[in-house]
């Protein structure tokens, strides 16, 4: 279960041609693609070909040090030690004590590796295809961040998909690895991609909600997460024209955030919502707009915020207000918040 995230997820879906194959939308920008970034050299955008041979850990993992003809090979020569073991660009192929073509027996699960070069949350996304059908006993697909293995998955005569939240620091590793299962690798042969994207908030929660209005249904956790999963409040007398009959107030830490966004509805026409951001260096908050609701069907909008809104630890806070500001076909009005967020 994962319980973070704007980023949509992929789990086991259904079988789509790998070119075709790309992370859902909301997560801000693939940085990393097994494919795209294939290279002849080691390293090169963050990717390392290697393979695993005992104790098949990620501190086994061992360089591939031959390429040629666009494949990585431990050993491509006949004068001795011979492997099915390699990477090409769409996926690899392991090596297992059961073997054929005169390959030695010994097990070798390569692994692609990508390492992280900045701090933060990522989510991973992974398509594996056993190419050859009805073939061999299949194939164990296996995951590891830095020494924990975060993924085992059999896999035999088709296509698995699937993403990982991956919480990294500077010099963190991920591992995609290829198992042969039960060392036979027969019919091995195995296509995939591996995409990894930077996980879509950049705004995490940390002070109390407050309220004006009478909330009628959800609470503080359907605001944090874009779900269709809404609080409900209904308007509220207010203490003057200063306070809004309904008002929403958050805050966090949002060190890159250049925006604030707000996901929601109301239950009438004839309301209008105002967004502010709290100024660090005046103490106060900034208007950063006026925008009419819209009735019964979600809208996002996101509103431009400055430097002035995040100071120096990286903190952020927000308010919303709606008001009545013509014709209510229902009264007492209200107004539903799916999502409200930093970006």
């Amino acid at each position: 279960e994962r319980t973070a995230g704007e980023c949509g997820y992929l789990d086991n879906v259904a079988v789509t041609p790998l070119a075709e194959f790309s992370p859902p939308l909301g997560c801000t920008e693939v940085i990393a693609s097994s494919t795209n970034d294939f290279s002849n050299t080691q390293g090169v955008d963050g990717w390392f070909y290697g393979y695993y041979d005992d104790p098949f850990t990620p501190n086994d993992f061992q360089l591939m040090t031959v390429f040629e003809d666009n494949i990585w090979f431990v050993d491509n020569t006949n004068d001795g030690e011979f492997y099915w073991t390699r990477h090409f660009r769409d996926g690899c192929h392991p090596n297992g004590e059961t073997t054929s073509g005169g390959r030695t027996p010994q097990d070798h699960w390569p692994a692609r590796r990508y390492v992280f070069d900045v701090a933060g949350t990522y989510e991973a996304f992974l398509k594996v295809d056993d190419t050859d059908r009805n073939n061999g006993n299949g194939i164990d697909i296996r995951v590891f961040h830095d020494n924990i293995e975060i993924l085992a998955q059999y896999l035999e005569d088709g296509t698995y998909s699937t993403s990982l939240l991956v919480d990294a620091v500077a010099g963190s590793a991920i591992d995609f690895v290829v198992d042969p299962s039960n060392s036979n690798d027969f019919g091995d042969s195995t296509d995939f991609e591996i995409l990894i994207a930077k996980q879509s908030p950049v705004f995490a929660f940390t002070e109390q909600f407050f309220f004006r209005g009478i909330i009628t249904s959800g609470g503080v956790a359907e605001i944090k997460a874009s779900d269709d999963e809404r609080i409900e409040v209904n308007w509220s007398f207010t203490l003057g024209n200063f306070e809004a009959p309904v008002w929403v107030i958050y805050g966090g830490v949002a060190p890159s955030a250049t925006a604030i966004s707000v996901e929601s509805h109301a239950g009438t026409t004839g309301l209008t919502y105002a967004v502010d951001a709290w100024n660090w260096s005046t103490n106060v908050w900034d208007e950063l707009a006026t925008q009419p609701e819209q009735f019964n069907v979600d809208q996002v909008v996101e509103f431009p915020i400055g430097p002035e809104h995040v100071d120096a630890d990286g903190d952020v806070r927000g308010r919303v207000g709606w008001r009545m500001t013509g014709f209510i076909l229902n009264f007492p009005w209200q107004v539903r918040v799916d999502h409200l967020t930093f970006k």
